[in-house]
């Protein structure tokens, strides 16, 4: 998919302290309904469940899925229950990360399969029983249970930029890529990624950067086409992180 997703991640509980099982909150981005009608759940392993009902959801609207309705409902029993959802089977979701950062991945397709939506988590820091969630343009522990089916105040947009012309390939000219984080200081991975997932560049590791800033990096070597830069972000210090991806398209250099 290129373009915003139709649905957002705004909040995930993967490691609940109570019985209320694993949930995730799901707000429409779109300008219209989407009948989630065939839209599946699934985590890294492959394991993928699927949404009970024919659950619609409205323009900038909330919904949760929940490892169990009842379970849930049962922890937080002011929830409007028409917005809670189950899903079967669960895909269970792993508390730790592995040796990427990674704890594990939730992604959302539509019944033919366009993914919808997609987080790549870390659990490093966070204290067990308080979910992930999206709150001034960053992932953040939450200081409670969560907020299932209440957005957080703020919605405040981190941004990657693209800063200089159509990159070409063969070209010497240096490609300069800007960001806006929501830290003063910040531990970055940029990548460049071809349409079919692999890696063709690693343009920064682990790099400590200003929350704002632009740089210039050495033209990597990429064939013609459109290539995906990649950047994860956390603070340097606090819990959190945010994930940020671009389409780059380098054309051949005039002859």
């Amino acid at each position: 998919r290129v373009g915003d997703d139709p649905v957002q991640i705004t909040e995930l509980q993967y490691h609940p302290a109570e019985a209320e099982g694993e949930w995730l909150e799901l707000r429409n981005a779109s300008a219209a309904p989407l009948a989630l009608t065939g839209w599946t759940l699934a985590d890294r392993s492959g394991t993928r469940g699927r949404i009970d009902g024919v659950p619609r959801l409205e323009p900038d609207s909330l919904l949760v899925l929940a490892q169990s309705r009842a379970a849930l409902l049962t922890r937080f029993p002011a929830l409007d229950t028409a917005r809670v959802r189950e899903v079967a089977p669960w895909p269970s979701l792993n508390n730790s990360d592995d040796s990427t950062g990674v704890a594990d991945v939730v992604e959302l397709r539509e019944a033919d399969g366009v993914p919808a939506a997609r987080l790549a988590y870390s659990a490093a820091g966070v204290r067990n029983g308080r979910p992930l969630t999206w709150l001034d343009g960053a992932w953040r522990a939450a200081d409670d249970a969560g907020t299932p089916l209440a957005p957080p105040a703020r919605f405040v947009a981190t941004t990657l930029a693209f800063t200089t012309p159509t990159p070409r390939v063969g070209s010497s000219a240096p490609l300069e890529l800007g960001w806006s984080l929501p830290w003063s200081r910040a531990r970055v991975t940029l990548e460049l990624h071809d349409l079919a997932g692999r890696r063709v560049a690693r343009l920064l590791e682990a790099a400590s950067v200003a929350g704002r800033e632009s740089r210039a990096f050495a033209r990597p070597e990429v064939p013609a086409g459109v290539v995906l830069a990649r950047l994860t972000a956390r603070p340097e210090s606090g819990e959190g992180f945010v994930t940020r991806t671009l389409a780059l398209r380098f054309e051949e250099a005039a002859r």
